[in-house]
C-alpha cells in the first residue's frame, strides 16, 4: 500500500465521490478547494441566470398592461 492518498480516499465515508475520482497525486485538500472552485462557478453562472430571467418577468410584467389594452383592442375590431 504505498498509495497512502488512493488509500485515505477509499476509507472516506460515502459522498459525491469527488476524492475518489481524483488523480492520486493531488492532495484531498488540492481536490477539494478545485470542486470549491467548480461550484462557486456554477453557483455564479446560476446567480447570473436567474437574475436575467428575473429581468425578463420583470419586464413582461410591466408591459403587460399595454399587452392587454392592445388584446382588448384587438378583440373589439375581430367583433366587429
Amino acid at each position: 500500500m504505498a498509495d497512502t492518498g488512493a488509500v485515505r480516499r477509499s476509507l472516506g465515508r460515502p459522498g459525491s465521490g469527488l476524492l475518489l475520482r481524483a488523480p492520486a497525486n493531488r492532495t484531498e485538500t488540492e481536490v477539494l478547494c478545485e470542486s470549491l472552485s467548480r461550484l462557486s462557478g456554477v453557483t455564479r453562472a446560476v446567480t447570473a441566470n436567474i437574475r436575467g430571467i428575473n429581468g425578463q418577468i420583470e419586464r413582461i410584467l410591466l408591459d403587460k398592461p399595454d399587452i392587454d389594452e392592445l388584446e382588448d383592442m384587438l378583440n373589439k375590431i375581430s367583433k366587429n
